[in-house]
């Protein structure tokens, strides 16, 4: 493994996991997987094919460690065989999502969005669920932000994030590439993406405030 590579690996699996640790720190989850997305383009034509693996499941087991670690205090062995089990579960899905990516020459966002959303969901009806670190979850202490679940789901959370990770990778991608003037359109759609959702939430409190008054004074 090369430093940088790893680097990235390590990097990502902390800031996915700091919003289970620390839940004050939710807004990190936007960012989350920004070193992933550019370990998946530096790593795709690599002839190890299996390479993006082997960092993506230091991420998830970072990640994992992070954000199930409590469960220790009940067993140890148990929590040591859901940590890992999920950790290379998730590297699997984002290594498959990869390959679907290079044997389609698709976006990577495509089956990122299909494959990813599709995983969380089956992983919170099987016998071994575990929907803990599904994403959306990470903005569960900021309930002002997200009003709009009761009509989406978690899984709207998820998307949100999602498209917010992609939005910045590109933008990011895009300054590395072609210097800062290319990314102003990518940086205003990343910016739409960041306030929309969350001004519709607070549209939606307010919207609930009134009706609320308009009940207690009738």
């Amino acid at each position: 493994m090369s430093r940088r590579n790893l680097f990235w690996s390590l990097t990502s699996g902390l800031l996915l996991g700091l919003p289970w640790s620390v839940s004050s720190l939710f807004f990190i989850i936007f960012i989350a997987w920004v070193p992933l997305l550019v370990l998946e383009e530096e790593t795709r034509n690599h002839p190890n094919r299996y390479i993006l693996f082997n960092y993506a499941f230091v991420s998830f087991l970072l990640w994992n460690i992070l954000g199930s670690w409590w469960i220790t205090q009940a067993q140890w062995l148990g929590a040591v065989l859901i940590i890992l089990a999920n950790s290379l579960l998730q590297a699997l899905i984002f290594w498959s999502i990869s390959r679907v990516r290079t044997s389609l020459n698709v976006p990577l966002l495509f089956p990122f969005l299909i494959i990813w959303m599709g995983y969380e969901h089956f992983h919170e009806s099987w016998d071994l669920a575990w929907p803990w670190l599904n994403l959306g979850n990470a903005l569960a202490t900021a309930p002002k932000l997200i009003q709009w679940v009761e009509y989406t789901g978690i899984r709207g959370g998820t998307l949100w994030i999602i498209l917010t990770n992609f939005a910045i990778f590109k933008m990011t991608d895009t300054y590395r590439k072609r210097g800062l003037g290319s990314i102003v359109p990518m940086g205003a759609v990343t910016v739409l993406l960041v306030f929309i959702p969350s001004l519709v939430s607070y549209q939606m409190l307010s919207i609930s405030g009134r009706r609320e008054k308009q009940l207690r004074w009738s």
